[in-house]
């Protein structure tokens, strides 16, 4: 099975205060991970290290076998950290074809696509600064999901969603993952929902990750 992110021996550190100590962990290709654990424990951070945002202060993180040295990025990566930001006087069809033209992989009715799927009428010329929480956390998830990149780090994917919203991110997360089954996700989230879709997870607790199959 093909290795998509490795760990080894990672610690981070703070200010000189230790978030994250010995994390030595494999991801599969295909695995659907639910990371949790206590606000201020480090998930966030442990996704910028993945994604290499965010350099370790000791160890190794590999991506698709290839280290994240400074200044290296993951590859074929989407990330969503925190809350997403866009440019407030575009809108969101604008932003996100702003965003496309980076790589040029996707066309704008690739974009139209995905932003119909999380909920977003592409057609809607509202300015971002004028998004709700909600649909600015759509948004987001259209940028991690347009690109259909293999590896996909979402930090609390459901924030500012009402029911109706988290119940179809949920649904459509769990057709991607069975449609492209090498398809990898690594998922923070304190919603239970997840537990229903995911095949591993990790808990951070005193510094410490740990890894339930």
């Amino acid at each position: 099975m093909m290795k998509v992110v490795t760990l080894e021996n990672v610690e981070v550190q703070f200010r000189k205060n230790v978030l994250l100590t010995n994390v030595n962990l494999t991801v599969n290709a295909g695995d659907l991970i639910l990371l949790n654990g206590d606000n201020g424990t480090g998930k966030s951070t442990l996704l910028k290290v993945i994604c290499g945002l965010l350099r370790p202060n000791n160890g190794k993180v590999s991506v698709f076998n290839q280290e994240l040295s400074k200044g290296k990025f993951a590859s074929d990566t989407a990330v969503m950290i925190n809350a997403p930001q866009f440019i407030g006087n575009y809108s969101g069809l604008e932003n996100l074809c702003a965003l496309a033209r980076i790589k040029h992989k996707i066309d704008a009715s690739t974009v139209k696509h995905y932003m119909k799927l999380v909920g977003l009428d592409p057609e809607n010329k509202t300015k971002v600064k004028k998004y709700s929480l909600g649909m600015n956390q759509k948004l987001g998830l259209a940028q991690a999901l347009m690109e259909d990149e293999k590896l996909i780090l979402l930090d609390e994917p459901l924030n500012g969603l009402d029911k109706t919203s988290k119940i179809k991110l949920i649904d459509l997360i769990a057709k991607i993952h069975q449609e492209k089954p090498d398809k990898t996700w690594i998922i923070v989230s304190h919603d239970d929902s997840f537990n229903e879709i995911c095949n591993r997870k990790w808990q951070i607790q005193d510094k410490e990750l740990s890894v339930s199959e």
